[in-house]
């Protein structure tokens, strides 16, 4: 696996990738966050509502998929996603994604954090959380990190 940690030059800069959804531009990306055990990055592609996955093998990077982006059981797609980070599961990774301005007509104030597989299978979401009894609102939240533990 690349140690991404020990890049100096940027090789590659990609603008879309080849085929199907992948031939679509990037518009309005804005984090990049890597898997800790693959050669993969994950992309928020802001502009088009979704995280764009690429593979990073044979030099360039390669589409590897799109998640967020099509409705699931319970599951509305992503609107703004910003931030992102795969955090250690019981069953594999998980993704967390900032929605950052993310609103129904059953809760047009508050935003969300989405919780997704790897692969894009969607697993929950919050819009608050509670800090000592008292509930804190997600309003425009952008960027996530982790750690290995």
């Amino acid at each position: 696996m690349t140690d991404l940690s020990t890049l100096r030059h940027v090789l590659h800069a990609p603008e879309s990738a080849v085929g199907g959804e992948a031939a679509l531009p990037f518009h309005m990306p804005f984090h990049v966050c890597p898997h800790p055990e693959k050669n993969r990055v994950f992309v928020s592609d802001m502009g088009n509502s979704r995280i764009v996955v690429l593979d990073l093998t044979e030099g360039a990077p390669r589409f590897a998929g799109a998640l967020g982006n099509t409705a699931q059981k319970g599951f509305a797609p992503l609107q703004d996603p910003n931030g992102l980070t795969l955090v250690r599961g019981k069953k594999g990774f998980e993704l967390f994604v900032n929605d950052e301005f993310f609103h129904n007509a059953t809760d047009p104030l508050r935003n969300r954090c989405v919780r997704l597989t790897e692969d894009g299978r969607y697993l929950g979401e919050f819009r608050s959380v509670q800090v000592k009894g008292r509930r804190h609102d997600l309003t425009w939240p952008q960027g996530l990190a982790s750690d290995a533990k």
